[in-house]
């Protein structure tokens, strides 16, 4: 019997703060869509593996990007705007987490983010968005 092909799911998690990182490795761990998790600590770096997704000594372009929006350096603002206007990445979705109700509200009604998750990471909450943003026609 031949292998099935699996897609592995590539996220980039742009998070400064390891507990969390670790938190959603184990919430990820426990989905069941296979997936992968590259993390990075800051939005410059994670502007930096966007721009060479893909490239041969690159992480792959990840299929969702999950940003932190309480990061310490760089406004996490100024990520979703590099990534809206460059045509290369616009199609990515991004799943924001940490904001207030009144930023999520607005993020998501201007089309700036495909959903926005609680502090806690609920499994249910990464599973049932991985499954909206991964559906395919």
């Amino acid at each position: 019997m031949a292998a099935k092909n699996i897609r592995v799911v590539q996220i980039l998690l742009v998070e400064d703060d390891p507990v969390v990182v670790q938190l959603l490795q184990e919430r990820l761990n426990t989905v069941a869509i296979p997936t992968h998790l590259h993390a990075v600590r800051s939005v410059e770096v994670a502007l930096g593996v966007l721009r060479y997704a893909g490239q041969a000594t690159q992480a792959p372009r990840p299929d969702v990007i999950f940003l932190d929006q309480d990061l310490p350096e760089m406004d996490w603002l100024y990520l979703l705007d590099e990534i809206a206007n460059d045509p290369r990445l616009k199609d990515i979705p991004v799943v924001t987490f940490n904001g207030t109700e009144s930023q999520i509200d607005h993020l998501v009604a201007v089309g700036l983010v495909a959903a926005c998750l609680t502090t806690s990471l609920d499994r249910a909450q990464v599973m049932t968005v991985l499954e909206k943003l991964l559906r395919r026609p």
